[in-house]
């Protein structure tokens, strides 16, 4: 997998071969594992001060805080395609590649991070601001990509919107670590509209979860009605270069903070006229097998799963499409309604509640910092007011939980840890109620 700080490497072919001139040896070595032994020559310099020389025969020049290798030089060597990119908020912690040039691009870059803290999203506005003071002050690490034709992506782009001269952000994804970690990219006019947002994914897992959204997308209005708008337009999915990509349609709108009730009228929206038993839904005939397919075994949840099956049977419930990762930051609202994107993880054979109780739990946990004790009590809470029932809340643990563990994560991550701590107690309390 790509590290983050080199996410920039989408922008240039796939069977690019990399000579690296300067630089640590971390990034000697990454380039090196990500480069191909016969493919196009791209050069490489890091924190060059003088202008690059001997490139005859080269495909690409790619300078990472290089001075010296301007516009005008790199042309005079028979570079025309030539891309610029701020790193924020830094090479050693590469989180978003934002292109240099217009204001007016640089700022609509930002929309890749939808922040959910109003601390971060006046962060992200003073920095928005400060790209049209046309001053380096907002980054101080920056990638000058130099080649002597468009790279694949962005002529896969070019066909989708042809006439019109395009500049595409990078967002490096979650952390080196994560194994569903993937790129995000925005395409962006010279005005500063964005035309889409693209998922790009090599890896199997990620590749499963951008094609799991594309399914996802295409399936939405025949089983909602064609008149469903509260989620993006699928524009686009097809290898390019060794990569899959989607590009989906971004969404109007301002970033939702707070539970309210556009987001039950959205929640409602998604659920079908089909009545049918809980436990004959897809989300819980399958848990058993996902269940038992876990390495090491994880009988806690089969056990969990196990105590809220007689409940389940016992409820008629509509059947459900669900989005699978219903949070603030995946949400926008405009005109008084909600709608979502990334919907990597939805399902279309699920139960009402779920994305409830994952969005009550995801904030609660990254934003308020509950604790176990408060988790519990919240979700009583809601059950009381006629949200999701304990039953269902735990279905919710069980499948996000085997999901976590399937894609590698460690049961000593603090929120595997904490998600544990409220499954335990929730399915107790489950088991005492079946008991009486």
């Amino acid at each position: 997998m790509i590290p983050r700080a080199l996410t920039w490497l989408h922008l240039l072919p796939g069977d690019s071969s990399f000579e690296c001139r300067s630089g640590p040896q971390s990034i000697r070595e990454a380039l090196r594992a990500c480069g191909s032994s016969t493919g196009r020559r791209a050069i490489v310099e890091y924190g060059s001060g003088d202008a690059p020389q001997s490139l005859d025969g080269v495909h690409a020049f790619a300078g990472i805080n290089c001075p010296a290798a301007s516009d005008a030089v790199l042309r005079a060597a028979g570079f025309n395609h030539i891309q610029r990119l701020a790193v924020l908020p830094g090479l050693d912690n590469a989180r978003w590649f934002i292109p240099l040039g217009r204001p007016a691009i640089s700022s609509a870059a930002f929309d890749l991070y939808t922040p959910a803290r109003a601390s971060a999203r006046l962060k992200r506005l003073a920095a928005r601001a400060l790209t049209y003071a046309r001053l380096p002050v907002w980054y101080r690490d920056q990638v000058c990509i130099a080649q002597r034709s468009a790279p694949p992506l962005e002529v896969a782009m070019s066909k989708l919107f042809p006439g019109t001269a395009l500049h595409v952000a990078l967002s490096s994804g979650a952390p080196d670590d994560a194994r569903n970690r993937k790129v995000s990219a925005a395409v962006i006019d010279p005005a500063g509209r964005i035309l889409a947002f693209l998922k790009l994914a090599r890896s199997e897992m990620c590749r499963s979860l951008v094609q799991n959204e594309a399914t996802i997308l295409r399936k939405l209005p025949g089983i909602l009605g064609e008149s469903f708008s509260a989620a993006p337009k699928l524009l686009f999915s097809d290898e390019v270069d060794g990569t899959l990509v989607t590009a989906q349609t971004p969404l109007p709108g301002k970033t939702v903070s707070r539970w309210g009730g556009a987001h039950g009228s959205f929640l409602k929206s998604l659920e079908t006229r089909h009545l049918q038993p809980a436990s004959d839904s897809e989300i819980v005939r399958t848990l058993p097998e996902r269940i038992a397919a876990l390495s090491p075994a994880r009988p806690e949840l089969a056990a969990a799963f196990s105590s809220v099956i007689p409940t389940l049977s016992r409820m008629a419930l509509p059947a459900t499409v669900v989005h699978g990762d219903f949070a603030p930051w995946n949400l926008r609202r405009r005109s008084g309604r909600v709608a979502a994107f990334d919907w990597e993880y939805g399902h279309v054979g699920g139960i009402p509640g779920i994305d409830q109780t994952h969005y009550l739990l995801q904030t609660g946990y990254l934003l308020e910092n509950w604790s176990v004790s408060t988790a519990i009590g919240q979700l009583r809470a809601a059950e009381t007011r006629g949200g999701p029932s304990r039953a269902v809340q735990v279905i919710y643990l069980v499948d996000m939980l085997t999901r976590l563990f399937a894609e590698g994560y460690d049961p000593s991550n603090e929120m595997i840890d904490w998600k544990m701590g409220v499954l335990s107690r929730l399915a107790g309390a489950t088991r005492e109620a079946v008991l009486v």
